[in-house]
Formats: structure tokens, C-alpha cells, sequence
């Protein structure tokens, strides 16, 4: 029988999507933070706690390490590849003929390379990587039948929105620069739904958010008001749940409350359409159709005000979230059909894996305190508001786990992070070498069967009324990309550190979690090569309520502090 599997690892929601000669398999999906518990395999989980680490997806290919709570440091690829590994062996499917990753669109060879090499540490089948909007497309395929033209697929994720023009066909390919805004995202939302909610209920006016429990009453009420949100992508109404020192109550959210929170922000993302298609030098009527795919796009108003201010066809499947990881599985699929009728096996492109890795030895980092001064004006409403908010955004990044510390008190410099962090860049396509030596980002027909399970999808006309279109039997995906990189530059960085649960020996054929990481005393000292330059600081994709991870570690109160200067002036 052939198998293959489809990977999406997202910064709030990890997707694993098997395929047989029967079809697709259900989405297996996870959370984003990896649980490594000592004598213990990595383990993929929801909320952050002791020996969790979260934040690692923008980190791939940063030499800066990572450092867990017990003072354990790794790489960002070694903790993605742990991932991948923790769900594949959730879905089953760890021995799958071919295994596809769909990955951010704007990751460069070295970072797929690095990505790559990590993969081969955990011991996994060789990883095919392809851009996200290439596994979208495929996925898109499978159930509108052969695709020929211009589309442009609008992700609207937890951290970000990715906005990228793909050129259809038999070899398709991203056109121009992919984008994204970090200003519009899933978490930005939360942020808006929560100010709501405390507003509601007079809470601005009654709490102290400096106070520790109310910081963490405020964390937990963050995490209620996300899953409010998702709930109304499908429900009209929902109840909030809200326990704060001296404050417990429900308040109730209905959709339109919701949508008014969100038209705004959501209208101005399509401007952000409008300019991927002016760097690809496309003009609007060009474009056959708008696919929409990640969390986000499951409210109801994105594909409303898609299909209303662009005027262009709009497709979504119904559960946008998985909609990448099916088209990479649609992907791998064709690819393992493809090699099974030519007799050709798939060869990895590393063929051995590194020497087994343990944790370094570097010493726990505790974060430094910082005094804040509070003035004992009185203050606005709105501005309260925005503090509360801020101080439950800080309190989510710290809780995400490993994230802060790595960043914000690793004495070391080094090189910039590999994905820049900006509320809106521009990035050239990620490229690979395919199996046969096609360009990166290509793929091959996607004629062919394979009876394919996954829903229908739904489809909005320009004249903004959805219809469901039915899966198409006997269409396959595109042939997967595999990248053929250089490796990522040195530039004095220090060695990268050690991967969670590296050289274990192969699974059996019954899959089985990768082996729990081991530490180990840290190697003698070698003498400091001069530090590289600082980099330069990353904008604040918070509109001064959010804090980039790696700033916020200096103590809840910096965030807060920041966020006080920017309402005071």
C-alpha cells in the first residue's frame, strides 16, 4: 500500500495528515508547545507547564538556543524536528513512504537545510519540504479538479497573516514575494476580544494588573476569550467565563459584537492582497480565485469581506486549519505513487544521521528584575484597558516557555534570527530541488487517483454567496520539492545545540514517540571568539500591547512599562 504524510507545524495549532491508497485520514491535530519531561519522549501539548517550551517555529535556523525552564538548550530546528517526530508518531504514520512538510513561504534554503538535517538527528524518513501556498493549492486541486491561473492563497494564522500569488498548473510556482503582516493574526484578535470582555464588566476600573494573581487570572482569561472566538466562527453566541480577584462572572459574546471587533482590521488585510499582487506586477482580474486557509479564515466575515472588497471568487474548506497539511499529504501522495510505479526509491538527502545529541550543558538563566515605576495619576478607561490587555499578552509569552529566556538573556551575541520578524515583510520564495531535480517550489501533475476523503469546499462567487463544491475522484497533487540548500553561515555563532530525543534507535514498524532528551555535563570551555554585532531590535507587531518574545523576558513589568510610555504619550 502507499502512504504518505502531511505535516503543518503553526504556531498555535501543529496538523499531521495521513494518506493511503483509501484516501485521506482524519487530521490529527496537536498543540504548539513540546513537552520534554525528563525520561519522557517529546510529547506535543496545549498549555504551557513545567518542562515546555513553545515559540520555536519562527526560530528555525537561529543559532541562538533555546532554554527550558530546568536550564536545557536547544536549537529552533531541533525542537521543530521533535515536533514533526512527537506527530507522526501521534498520526501513525512515522514509516509513511513519503513524508511532506509545508512550511512558512518565506523560508530561505538554509533554514529548509537546517530544518532538514535536524529531521535526520530525530531519526525520521527523509522530509520533503514544500511552501505552504504550494500545499494549499494542491489541496485546493484535489477538489476543483486541474488548476490553471492565478491564485492567490490568504492565510490568516495565529501569529500572522501570509499572503502569496501561485501561478497554477501542471508545475506550480509562487509569483512575486510572498507577505506577511504580524499585525493581523489570531492572537492580535484574542487581544481585541479581551479588552471586550473586560470592559464589559467593568473590570478596567476594579483590578490591579500588576498584581500576580491577577496576572494569571488575566492569562487564563486570555486563553477563554480565544476559544470564545473560534467558537463564534460557528455559533452565534457563547459565554465567557471570568475569575479575577474580586471578580467572578460570565460575560456573554455574540457574533456581531464579535465581527465589529474585527471588520476593521480584517478590511485593511486586504490591502495587503492588493500589494503581493503589485510586486508580481498582476492585475485583480487576473486572479481566478482567493483561497483562504489557517485558523482565522474560519470566521464567517473573512471570506464576506474577501469576496465583497476584492470581487474575485472565494474558496475555503471547511476547517481551514488543516487545509495546508492535506495538501502536503495530497503532495507526498503522488510522490510515492509516482516512485512505487517507476520502481524508484526516494533517496533521503542525508543519508546518515549525526552522532546522538544531548542537551548542552550551559547553565540556567534566571531573568533579571526590573523595576517599573507606576505614577499614581488617575488614568483613562481606554488606557487601563490597553494595560490589562498588555499585561495578559506578556503573561502568554512568558508562560509559552523556553522562548523568553533564550532570546532575552543569552549573553551571546549573534546573527539574526532567520525569519525576520517585522510587522510586514517581503520575502523571496522558498526554494528546493525536487526528487527529480525540478525547481523549488514545483510540482508535478496533479492528474491521477486517490480517492481522497478530505471535506468539500466551500466556495464564495463574487456575487458573495457560497456554494460547496464536492471532491473530485481520481485527481492526485503535485510531486513534492525537496530542497537541495547550502547550509546555513557560521558567522562565530557557537555550535548549534543538541536535539530532544536525538539518536535514538529507528522506530520499530509500530510507530513509537522519539526517546526523551537526555542532559549531559557541558563540554570544557573554549575560548570566546569576539562577539558579532547586536541585532538590530524587531518591531512591535503589537501595536505597543505585545512585546516580540525575545523583549519581553526582562520582566513582566518591561512589557508593561513599554506599553505605559506608548499610552502616555
Amino acid at each position: 500500500m502507499t502512504t504518505s504524510l502531511g505535516l503543518k507545524i503553526g504556531s498555535t495549532t501543529c496538523v499531521a495528515v495521513p494518506g493511503t491508497d483509501d484516501g485521506l485520514d482524519a487530521a490529527v491535530v496537536r498543540g504548539p508547545i513540546l513537552e520534554l519531561a525528563p525520561d519522557a519522549s517529546p510529547e506535543l501539548v496545549d498549555r504551557p507547564g513545567p518542562y515546555r517550551v513553545g515559540g520555536f517555529t519562527e526560530r528555525v535556523g537561529d543559532p541562538v538556543a533555546l532554554v527550558t525552564d530546568d536550564g536545557r538548550q536547544y536549537t529552533g530546528e531541533d525542537l521543530y524536528a521533535a515536533a514533526m517526530a512527537a506527530l507522526a508518531a501521534d498520526a501513525g504514520a512515522w514509516d509513511a513512504d513519503v513524508i511532506v512538510l509545508a512550511c512558512p513561504n518565506e523560508w530561505q534554503d538554509y533554514t529548509v537545510e537546517a530544518l532538514r538535517a535536524a529531521a535526520a538527528r530525530q531519526d525520521m524518513p527523509e522530509v520533503t519540504v514544500v511552501p505552504e501556498a504550494i500545499a494549499a493549492v494542491a489541496a485546493l486541486a484535489e477538489h476543483n479538479g486541474q488548476l490553471d491561473g492565478l491564485t492567490v492563497v490568504y492565510d490568516l494564522g495565529g501569529s500572522s497573516l501570509d499572503v502569496a500569488v501561485v501561478r497554477t498548473g501542471a508545475d506550480p510556482m509562487i509569483v512575486g514575494r510572498p507577505l506577511r503582516s504580524e499585525e493581523i493574526s489570531g492572537a492580535q484578535f484574542d487581544h481585541l476580544v479581551l479588552g471586550h470582555v473586560l470592559e464589559s464588566v467593568g473590570a478596567t476600573d476594579s483590578i490591579d494588573p500588576f498584581d500576580a494573581a491577577t496576572m494569571e487570572g488575566l492569562a487564563e482569561l486570555r486563553v477563554r476569550c480565544a476559544a470564545a472566538r473560534e467558537a463564534l466562527s460557528s455559533d452565534t453566541e457563547t459565554v465567557v467565563s471570568i475569575d479575577l480577584p474580586g471578580i467572578r462572572t460570565e460575560a456573554r459574546l455574540v457574533r456581531s459584537e464579535l465581527e465589529d471587533l474585527l471588520r476593521a482590521p480584517l478590511a485593511s488585510s486586504m490591502a495587503l492582497v492588493i500589494e503581493a499582487l503589485q510586486l508580481a506586477d498582476i492585475e485583480l482580474g487576473a486572479v481566478s480565485t482567493v483561497l483562504l486557509t489557517g485558523g482565522g479564515s474560519a470566521t464567517p466575515l473573512v471570506s464576506e469581506l474577501a469576496s465583497s472588497m476584492l470581487r474575485i471568487p472565494v474558496a475555503v474548506n471547511n476547517d481551514p486549519a488543516t487545509t495546508t497539511a492535506t495538501g502536503a499529504a495530497l503532495i507526498g501522495y503522488t510522490a510515492a505513487k509516482a516512485a512505487a510505479a517507476a520502481s524508484v526509491a526516494v533517496v533521503p538527502a542525508h543519508a546518515s544521521a549525526s552522532d546522538d545529541l544531548v542537551p548542552a550543558g550551559a547553565h540556567a538563566l534566571t531573568p533579571a528584575p526590573r523595576t517599573v515605576k507606576v505614577e499614581p495619576t488617575s488614568m483613562s478607561r481606554g488606557k487601563r484597558t490597553a494595560i490589562v490587555v498588555g499585561v495578559a499578552a506578556a503573561i502568554a509569552l512568558l508562560t509559552a516557555g523556553g522562548l523568553s529566556v533564550g532570546t532575552a538573556l543569552t549573553d551571546d551575541e549573534g546573527p539574526k534570527p532567520a525569519a525576520a520578524e517585522s510587522s510586514v515583510t517581503s520575502s523571496p520564495t522558498a526554494s528546493s530541488t525536487a526528487p527529480d531535480g525540478s525547481p523549488a517550489g514545483s510540482s508535478t501533475d496533479t492528474s491521477g487517483g486517490t480517492g481522497s476523503r478530505t471535506p468539500g469546499t466551500v466556495t464564495t462567487g463574487a456575487d458573495g454567496r457560497p456554494t460547496t463544491v464536492a471532491p473530485r475522484g481520481g485527481t492526485a497533487a503535485p510531486a513534492p520539492a525537496a530542497p537541495g540548500a547550502p547550509t546555513a553561515p557560521q558567522n562565530g555563532a557557537p555550535a548549534p545545540a543538541p536535539a530532544p530525543g536525538g539518536g535514538a534507535p529507528a522506530p520499530a514498524p509500530a510507530p513509537a514517540p522519539a526517546p526523551a532528551p537526555a542532559p549531559a555535563p557541558a563540554p570544557a570551555p573554549a575560548p570566546a571568539p569576539a562577539p558579532a554585532p547586536a541585532p538590530a531590535p524587531a518591531p512591535n507587531p503589537g501595536g505597543g500591547l505585545l512585546g516580540v518574545p525575545g523583549q519581553v523576558l526582562d520582566g513582566t513589568g518591561a512589557a508593561v512599562g513599554g506599553l505605559l510610555g506608548g499610552i502616555g504619550g
